[in-house]
């Protein structure tokens, strides 16, 4: 008898995790056979619960090979043709993620992964992905940008890596700033919608001026804390707010403090590359599968991602910070400018 997809999910996938999970106005069911799945620590317990008949976009399992015992060969027929599932299958995850080979297979709105350390794909791409999928449905944005809001109106905060959007967000939050998002935003409507992420932060200095010790858990890599920012920062997870600032930050050390507001297509150019979630995680092949191959459909929705940037840029103020913002009068001087308009 030959084995199909559904006796082989029957008869070796018996989860002991099955949680509910709020990435935004998105959630999606994460099952896993692993005790203590440690890609539960990518997400603030405040939007965790444990599944029961829960209404969700999307379900991910991710599933031990040496926990359920079952072998790759069984796998290797049903794994997703797509370009995604032929990576995968040789351990690159995406970006700059790789690892041990891990099996995809797709059924409808549910993902079915397995190998191990399967945690090194939930947040780098599944999360991802998904939220790109949903913005699509429902003709939102999705883009890579931390938020905050002050006076109920939100700023925006793109950058590179190592561009400090994550000590400039943590400061102006512990003083007086509402916080949105850390790392991801769907935006709809000129209004943002954070998604509720625990913020991963090296252990540099500045972070042990800023939080708690008693506020902080290990991370998931050496060398990491992770901080709940429902716990430490003011926030409204279930509020949105209207975007009035983009702010493009470029960190370059310890006393250099310049602002400079920019044209809105010098914004947009930048944002497009560093913001705009299909580009900067290299999820267009994804998109591309999702249409089977429809290159109408694959430019007809970049496009309307385009759009939607240059719209959300047109309809806010745009500057460019280079600032210390732990220093308190440059930090204030910032926030009574995003505050006034």
């Amino acid at each position: 008898m030959t084995d199909t997809f559904e006796s082989i999910v029957q008869r070796y996938v018996h989860p002991t995790m099955d949680m509910t999970i709020n990435i935004g106005s998105c959630s999606f069911r994460l099952l896993s056979n692993v005790d203590n799945f440690v890609a539960q620590k990518y997400f603030s317990p405040h939007t965790q619960k444990k599944y029961v008949n829960d209404d969700v976009d999307y379900e991910l399992y991710c599933i031990s090979l040496k926990r359920c015992g079952l072998s790759r060969n069984k796998l290797i027929k049903f794994n997703d043709k797509s370009c995604r599932g032929s990576q995968f299958a040789q351990g690159y995850y995406v970006t700059d993620h790789f690892g041990d080979p891990v099996y995809l297979v797709s059924r409808g709105s549910s993902y079915f992964v397995f190998g191990e350390e399967l945690e090194r794909v939930v947040w780098p791409y599944f999360v991802k992905y998904f939220l790109l999928l949903y913005s699509i449905k429902n003709k939102s944005l999705f883009l890579k940008a931390a938020a905050f809001s002050i006076n109920s109106q939100a700023t925006l905060l793109l950058g590179r890596g190592g561009s400090g959007k994550t000590v400039f967000l943590s400061n102006l939050c512990l003083n007086g700033a509402n916080f949105i998002s850390n790392s991801h935003a769907i935006i709809k409507n000129q209004y943002v919608h954070g998604v509720a992420s625990a913020m991963r932060i090296r252990l540099d200095s500045w972070c042990k001026e800023l939080f708690d010790s008693n506020k902080t858990s290990p991370g998931i890599k050496q060398g990491e804390i992770i901080v709940d920012p429902y716990s430490v920062f003011k926030a409204n997870m279930r509020k949105s707010s209207i975007v009035k600032n983009i702010c493009i930050l470029n960190y370059k050390g310890p006393n250099i403090h310049k602002i400079k507001k920019i044209s809105h297509q010098e914004a947009y150019n930048y944002a497009e590359q560093f913001s705009l979630a299909i580009n900067v995680y290299r999820l267009e092949e994804d998109l591309l599968d999702f249409h089977k191959g429809d290159i109408s459909l694959f430019s007809k929705n970049y496009k309307i991602m385009k759009e939607k940037l240059f719209s959300l840029v047109e309809g806010s103020n745009c500057y460019y910070i280079c600032s210390d913002v732990l220093n308190p009068m440059y930090r204030d001087e910032i926030f009574a400018l995003l505050a006034g308009n």
